[in-house]
């Protein structure tokens, strides 16, 4: 089965971090309160997002989680 998670809406992330004066990961793990190692591969999409990591954006970053994020959902195979 897929793996589950949020998909980062990738440009509207960085326009949502650079309105809210951040210029990097180390600086958005700081103000989200996680480590920079996950940050930083939720943003090159090496990791897709968990609810953590969305909670702490949109708080962070004054958005809703539909305007930072997609939902992957799994799909199920189908017995040929």
């Amino acid at each position: 089965m897929p793996p589950r998670g949020y998909t980062i809406k990738r440009g509207r992330f960085a326009r949502a971090m650079r309105s809210a004066d951040i210029d990097n990961a180390s600086q958005l793990a700081v103000a989200m309160g996680m480590h920079r190692s996950s940050i930083t591969r939720v943003l090159a999409g090496e990791s897709l997002a968990g609810a953590a990591f969305v909670e702490n954006s949109c708080r962070v970053l004054n958005l809703e989680a539909a305007d930072l994020f997609v939902y992957n959902v799994p799909r199920r195979r189908v017995a040929a």
